[in-house]
């Protein structure tokens, strides 16, 4: 059996653009304890900013999109797998 090795980032990654697809959203406690990174620390002024547009919510430890940021999905995950970039890189077998 192979085991692929993901880096953090690139695990960040992945739960980002899976998660965001959901009504559910991105579990952000999962995520620091998947990455060892805090999702709103990297992303802080881009979420704040789409949650004030009605884009995008935080509530019951979940971030997720909208209706409104359904339709907007594609250009929103973008810009924050940018951001998740920006996480150290490490690695974790997957």
């Amino acid at each position: 059996m192979n085991v692929e090795q993901l880096s953090k980032r690139t695990l960040g990654q992945e739960m980002v653009m899976l998660a965001l697809r959901t009504r559910r959203g991105l579990d952000l406690e999962r995520f620091k304890v998947r990455t060892g990174h805090d999702f709103l620390r990297f992303t802080h002024p881009s979420v704040e900013q789409l949650c004030s547009n009605g884009l995008a919510g935080l509530g019951s430890g979940h971030f997720h999109l909208t209706r409104k940021g359904m339709l907007l999905s594609n250009s929103i995950i973008g810009l924050l797998l940018e951001l998740v970039d920006g996480m150290p890189e490490h690695t974790e077998h997957v």
